[in-house]
């Protein structure tokens, strides 16, 4: 069993090490709430649903509350959350909350307890537990970044207003990443090289079924800053650097934009709660400008994870053949040469495929996606390295590709 919380001594003139004299709040990942002296807690359990998603955002609200109440400026202002694992038998006698709150206790007076985020604590749970992860499948499970859960990173500088920026390949998670971290409130923009300064503020349209004049209607830009909600501008690196230019104030501190063409109101001042969150693609159009990087509180490069394509249940013969690729293409970087490397996103497709019909089916339609007949040519090398050289002999799927020989380091 795992808890998340945090233990204290409210008391200074006690020893620290003193379970009497300790006090936590806690949850654990069987939706029980313990909180109070360690000696004599209070607790409730809260069902948990059958749903895996619903059960997971269950406990991540549970646990976000219990952050909150741990942030600087509470009562015990000193004390960082953190995680311990609990044995299942102690915690199922007649009176589990008195057994959990002393072992959280104890763990927080002996400083084992290993600090950690909401999102770390779910991350834990999932890894821990092989049938959830399998109902989990389709859903995003956070990554680790300098030692921090992604989503709690993106979700903390969000609440700041501070903007971000994530750079990837296509299909690595980076929307994902940012839906996950900020749920409803996130407006989403897709962008392209033909996407204007006038679709991001306003413009006059026309009315369905009225001659009349054409009326304003308010961007997403606007709205998100009016309404003080987050805004993912996706693949803002294809946006003309025009557009790009005239992002800067709702950038930097001015946190504002001016529109001379939108009538009554043409100024505005950003809402509390607003954030621009901004992806691109490497390669990929314009990119994002200079200016525009140098006003990003964060620019966060998410690759294509492997460990991630491993607990979502990706075939290993897959994975083994889409690292392969990574290390050639990172061999090749050095000489101004820009390989092919499957997406998370496809590697998921191939699992998929995979479930339906069979490993072989779903590997030869991975190769036929390569963008590149020297890309197909050496995906397919690896993988009849495994299969054999029977594998995709009808070539139904594999176009233009022929047996290639690859290094025996790949």
């Amino acid at each position: 069993m795992l808890a998340f919380g945090f233990g204290f001594v409210p008391d200074e003139d006690q020893f620290d090490d003193e379970v009497d004299s300790t006090y936590v709040n806690l949850v654990t990942d069987t939706g029980i709430r313990v909180w109070g002296s360690a000696t004599d807690p209070l607790s409730r359990h809260d069902p948990l649903p059958p749903s895996p998603k619903a059960r997971v955002e269950a406990l991540r609200a549970a646990a976000r509350e219990i952050e909150q109440q741990c942030a600087p400026g509470e009562v015990p202002h000193h004390v960082r959350p953190g995680v311990i694992n609990i044995d299942d038998d102690l915690a199922t006698t007649q009176r589990p909350a008195e057994v959990i709150a002393r072992e959280f206790a104890l763990a927080v007076n002996a400083e084992r307890t290993m600090r950690a985020d909401p999102d770390t604590f779910l991350e834990m749970i999932v890894q821990l537990s092989p049938d959830l992860a399998r109902q989990m499948r389709d859903t995003y499970i956070p990554r680790t970044l300098a030692g921090r859960s992604d989503v709690h990173i993106i979700r903390t500088i969000a609440e700041t207003g501070q903007p971000i920026a994530l750079g990837g390949p296509p299909g690595s998670g980076k929307t994902t990443l940012v839906r996950e971290a900020l749920g409803d409130e996130l407006i989403i923009v897709p962008c392209s090289t033909a996407t204007t300064w006038p679709d991001l503020v306003g413009l006059h349209q026309p009315v369905p079924g009225d001659e009349g004049p054409f009326k304003w209607i308010d961007g997403p830009l606007w709205r998100a800053m009016e309404q003080g909600r987050p805004l993912l501008l996706d693949d803002a690196g294809a946006l003309h650097q025009g557009v790009q230019t005239a992002l800067h104030p709702a950038l930097d501190t001015r946190r504002s934009i001016d529109v001379i063409d939108r009538p009554g109101t043409q100024h505005l001042q950003a809402a509390d709660g607003f954030t621009l969150i901004l992806t691109f693609n490497p390669g990929n159009g314009p990119g994002l400008s200079e200016p525009v990087r140098n006003r990003m509180a964060l620019v966060i490069e998410v690759p294509t994870d492997f460990a991630t394509a491993h607990q979502l249940e990706v075939p290993t013969v897959v994975i083994d053949v889409a690292e392969a690729l990574k290390r050639r293409a990172d061999a090749d970087r050095a000489d101004g040469l820009d390989r092919w490397v499957p997406s998370l996103r496809e590697l998921l497709a191939v699992r998929d495929l995979a479930t339906a019909v069979d490993v072989e089916f779903a590997a030869e339609a991975l190769v036929s996606k390569a963008p590149t007949l020297a890309d197909r040519e050496e995906t397919l090398a690896l993988f009849r390295r495994r299969f054999g050289d029977r594998f995709a002999a009808g070539g139904a799927l594999v176009s233009g590709a022929t047996h290639q020989s690859v290094p025996s380091t790949w």
